[in-house]
């Protein structure tokens, strides 16, 4: 339902701001007309196979809120202290927050899946594909990186 609503929303602020053009004098709103198309296709066959799959299993009434309040707290406090903690940390705490999702994670298996993560992302994204994050972030350093 989120990627039919995510392709919804911002298919229409694509067709309401963008020139679409025409398929060999493409505009730039083209393209996103098309990706969103796409995932409106995605999000209204996983729409349709969830009530079926629900119908058929008779799906018991507990909603399952461990996850949900775990997977939302990580994805806010990474958008949130990414400068402060840095990448290296923030992918370390997010992975950590995450892990407390499953009920079959111990803490050494998150520490573990944390630290292999914050690795590979500072890695990838800090020293391999050069954005523009601090990998020590200024609660470490104690240097304020925000300009104004």
């Amino acid at each position: 339902m989120s990627f039919l609503l995510l392709a919804l929303v911002y298919g229409w602020i694509a067709y309401r701001d963008l020139p679409f053009g025409v398929m060999l004098n493409m505009g730039p709103g083209y393209f996103p007309l098309v990706l969103c198309t796409i995932l409106a296709g995605i999000g209204a066959l996983l729409t349709i196979r969830a009530l079926l799959a629900g119908l058929r299993t008779g799906l018991p009434g507990r909603f399952a809120w461990r996850p949900v309040v775990a997977i939302c707290l990580a994805v806010i406090l990474f958008g949130t202290f990414l400068r402060e903690l840095g990448l290296f940390a923030s992918v370390f705490c997010t992975v950590l927050i995450c892990s407390l999702a499953s009920a079959r994670m111990n803490w050494l298996q998150a520490g573990l899946a944390a630290l292999m993560l914050a690795v590979i992302c500072t890695g990838v994204f800090a020293y391999g594909v050069r954005l523009p994050l601090p990998v020590v972030g200024t609660w470490f350093t104690g240097l304020a990186t925000w300009t104004f």
